[in-house]
């Protein structure tokens, strides 16, 4: 086995099975299916163009526009080709997920204290 056959085994909390089953179809499409023969040009997953040009851009616009084009398109598809896009939907966020821990961090607003005012708040005197 080589290094990029090598997957780390995690534990799927009971209940949340479906979910790993996804996640990890979305990892295969990324590594081996259809976003691997378009996109890696023998690339890491963080090094590949998503990034790179959306790092040029300083916005993660990019991955939320392709994300969301994709899940507007699988609409529109018979069923294997509308989940084929839906996985390509999640790796996209999960590319802004990985933009959001290194480069992009400082694009998004700083959280601002919500001021609405509680049920307790108004309920003193």
């Amino acid at each position: 086995m080589t290094n990029s056959e090598r997957f780390e085994v995690i534990h799927v909390p009971p209940g949340y099975e479906s979910l790993g089953r996804v996640l990890q179809a979305a990892l295969m499409q990324a590594a081996q299916g259809k976003g691997h023969e378009r996109h890696a040009n023998g690339l890491p997953f963080d090094k590949q163009p998503m990034q790179t040009i959306n790092r040029e851009h300083g916005s993660v616009d990019g991955f939320l526009f392709q994300a969301r084009k994709k899940s507007v398109e699988a609409k529109g598809l018979p069923f294997g080709r509308a989940q084929a896009e839906v996985l390509g939907a999640i790796n996209y966020l999960a590319g802004m997920h990985i933009a959001l821990d290194t480069w992009a961090a400082g694009t998004l607003p700083v959280a601002v204290p919500d001021k609405t005012p509680t049920r307790v708040d108004l309920l003193a005197p």
